[in-house]
């Protein structure tokens, strides 16, 4: 069970094993730094997750104090982490003791544990029916970078050589780095699955507790939890097999039009559909903005300092980890300052915003001066996914008219209400934001073009609504339950039935339309003999390495290495093909054309032994992967050289010029 695993049922198995540690660690976390606060049961669970997160970040800090010694070490982090875990365990368990408890009916939790249930069902089977999670463009970044740390990389860095700043938010890389140290296996890739389930239980929890702190009643908490995290669109009714749509960008974007919206696997509009695998960047972020939606409603609600200096604390977290949900969080907090007039206009915005800004400030700082320093950013967005004014309201399903309701009844009492003003205000700066964006590059400028997406911040938007969802659902239920129980349990059933469908069939379609490289797959089962184990025996090796074009970006995704040539987009070289942002970098690193050439030697296109000599000594190259047929090529004489097994039908001789660090 702890080995490597041999199978995508193996691996399942061990990640939902992994991600219940985990989880129980973040629980323990959150219950500690709480503590003082003096939350229930519920709301400390639905900070489970932002407490995992927590400590990933108190360790990436120590990491990068260290020069990048902690996440490198295996050893390390798994003592850490078992210790303090043990030392939570025994803490909660004495305060617990000591604890004295107020009378009162207690918190009713056992249908939080029923939704993550049915969210492990609806999202998670795919952990256990193939591996890896995805294989293809921003996930070979982010487990290149997560490998890069576990490499002893203070901060992740670029895909080729030079010394290139971090121009990424590293949270979800230090939170993924420190996973895979105690996933079996031990590859970035691996850690995914554990992520994975840890993401949608952190969802489900994290709206429930939502959702019951606006109420007070669980059954608002299992509503905000259907609707932000479990539900999909109506997309389904359309169709005759399980389907996914993986490209929304296909057909000059019509294949995200295909289903009124729904189905949608990347850059969906609906926020529980986030929750489909992979697990990224925004997908955390997201879950986080709801927990600081939640402290936000505590603080106001019971005018606690606490609550609001925690909830900029999950704020400062989220700009660690996402772009426009910082800015749409902290635009929330803004507008709320403004109107919570009942604990202090200045001392919400100071509790809040400081801490917040403290903590966006250990990436943001660093960013800012590069940026000044290297002239600015590159445009690397991709298209926008657009979606028109009816496919929207296809993606979002019940939401919308539920939303409406609940609007409807909570905004004339919005001023006695501080739920109901923390979500208004989510909701304004979520509206006000996506009016903005699209003025965001004219102003800053083409290298901002990715904060000037609609496809950003139409999730935000409904992670808003789903929680007034909540609310205009509990009152219409709450109705005609007096009028007929067995009316209102049907209800309650039929609008579970309507709304969980799309996420579960594009589920079970997901491993047949994303498949699995063979070669990847087969690494990460354990085959020694592939590529990829060539090159990386063991996580954590830090190498530079000359590797064919077409493979660049499954070598860079396994490894972390730093590379000679790294290629982005299919097609020609271009001077940016490393997919770096920082505009001036190419005034202090050799473009993409100039790496061109050196790879070309390096891979064995040549038979200069001296200018392969020079290439490597130019670049630092430690290792070199290319086509087996070239393996007596003479720039390879008198270096150790082994062949791969022929995975996805291709062999590839692997030439050491010296070890790796």
């Amino acid at each position: 069970m702890f080995s490597t695993p041999s199978s995508p049922a193996i691996a399942g198995l061990q990640a939902m094993g992994v991600a219940a540690f985990l989880l129980t660690l973040g629980y323990l976390v959150a219950d500690l730094v709480t503590g003082r606060l003096k939350l229930g049961r519920t709301t400390r669970l639905g900070l489970a997750f932002p407490g995992l997160t927590l400590y990933s970040l108190l360790l990436m800090l120590a990491h990068i104090a260290t020069g990048g010694r902690v996440l490198s070490n295996p050893g390390l982090t798994r003592a850490v982490t078992g210790i303090l875990a043990v030392g939570l365990f025994f803490a909660a368990f004495l305060r617990r003791r000591g604890r004295t408890y107020e009378a009162g009916p207690p918190e009713i939790v056992w249908p939080a544990w029923l939704l993550v249930a049915m969210g492990f069902i609806v999202f998670c089977t795919p952990v256990g029916r193939m591996i890896p999670l995805d294989h293809v463009w921003d996930t070979n970044l982010h487990t290149g970078w997560a490998t890069q740390l576990m490499a002893g990389e203070p901060v992740p860095s670029a895909t080729v050589t030079g010394d290139v700043p971090n121009y990424y938010p590293w949270l979800f890389h230090a939170l993924l780095a420190s996973i895979a140290h105690l996933t079996p296996g031990g590859r970035a890739f691996h850690a995914l699955g554990p992520l994975q389930f840890l993401q949608v239980a952190g969802a489900i929890l994290a709206f429930f507790a939502l959702g019951r702190a606006l109420s007070g009643r669980w059954i608002t908490g299992a509503a905000a939890a259907l609707f932000g995290a479990l539900s999909g669109g109506l997309g389904y009714v359309l169709l005759r097999r399980p389907d996914v749509i993986l490209d929304p960008r296909a057909n000059d974007g019509a294949a995200a039009m295909k289903y009124w919206g729904d189905l949608i696997a990347t850059r969906p509009y609906n926020v529980g559909f986030q929750n489909l695998t992979p697990p990224f960047p925004r997908d955390i972020a997201y879950v986080l903005v709801v927990a600081a939606l939640l402290f936000l409603v505590i603080g106001i609600k019971e005018r606690s300092g606490g609550s609001l200096v925690a909830a900029g604390v999950t704020i400062g977290m989220v700009g660690l980890t996402g772009g426009e949900t910082f800015i749409v969080s902290f635009m929330a907090v803004v507008v709320l300052a403004l109107t919570a007039t009942e604990v202090g206009r200045a001392r919400v915005a100071a509790l809040v915003l400081i801490p917040a800004l403290a903590i966006y400030a250990l990436w943001v700082g660093p960013m800012v001066v590069n940026y000044f320093r290297l002239g600015g950013f590159f445009g690397t967005a991709a298209h926008p996914v657009v979606l028109t004014p009816l496919a929207v309201l296809g993606s979002w399903g019940l939401v919308t008219p539920f939303a409406s309701y609940g609007l409807v009844r909570r905004l004339p009492r919005w001023r006695t209400g501080p739920g109901t003003k923390v979500l208004l205000a989510a909701l304004t700066a979520a509206v006000i934001s996506l009016i903005a964006s699209a003025a965001l590059p004219l102003y800053l400028g083409r290298g901002f073009s990715t904060l000037g997406r609609d496809h950003r911040y139409w999730p935000l938007v409904f992670l808003a609504l789903a929680p007034l969802a909540a609310l205009g659902a509990t009152e219409v239920l709450g109705a005609v339950l007096r009028r007929s129980r067995r009316l209102g349990v049907a209800l309650a059933v039929l609008t579970v039935v309507l709304a969980m469908p799309s996420p579960l069939l594009a589920s079970i379609a997901l491993p047949a339309e994303r498949g699995s490289p063979e070669m990847l797959a087969d690494s990460l089962e354990g085959d020694p003999d592939t590529m990829l184990n060539l090159i990386a025996p063991r996580p954590g090796m830090r190498c530079v390495i000359a590797t064919p074009v077409g493979s660049s970006q499954r070598v860079f995704s396994y490894t972390g290495y730093r590379m000679v040539l790294f290629r982005w987009a299919p097609g020609e070289i271009s001077r940016n093909s490393a997919h770096i942002r920082w505009a001036g970098i190419y005034g202090e690193i050799p473009g993409g054309f100039e790496r061109q050439q050196a790879n070309w030697v390096l891979t064995g296109k040549g038979s200069n032994k001296a200018q392969w000599n020079a290439a490597a000594d130019a670049y630092g190259v430690d290792v070199v992967v290319a086509p087996a047929g070239r393996a007596s090529s003479r720039v390879f004489e008198g270096l150790r050289k082994q062949i791969s097994s022929p995975a996805s039908g291709e062999r590839f001789v692997v030439v050491w010029r010296r070890k790796c660090s």
